[in-house]
């Protein structure tokens, strides 16, 4: 489910075994590549020239939707996640 949450957030990944976007997981490089594989191989996700992404867009947007309000709220309590565009760094996730 962090895989997903990650790569929604995002709106995809170009190097999804990137110390960056682990430390966003905060799961194991064994992990992640299995989930990656997983959704892969069960068409939730797909890859293109900028790298991996989520196959639905009504994931995308339920995911996003259903995230951004909580996160919004953490940054107003002094947590330091940046917004922008709809997306958050992934510096600033991995501090979630």
């Amino acid at each position: 489910m962090k895989v997903l949450i990650t790569l929604a957030l995002l709106n995809g990944i170009d190097e999804p075994n990137s110390k960056r976007f682990l430390d966003a997981t905060r799961l194991p490089l064994s992990t992640t590549q299995n989930a990656v594989k997983y959704l892969l191989d069960h068409d939730y996700l797909y890859t293109d020239d900028e790298g991996l992404k989520l196959t639905d867009p009504l994931m995308i947007s339920n995911l996003r939707s259903n995230l951004l309000p909580h996160i919004a709220n953490v940054v107003k309590a002094g947590t330091r996640v940046c917004l922008y565009d709809d997306r958050i760094s992934l510096e600033n996730l991995a501090k979630l």
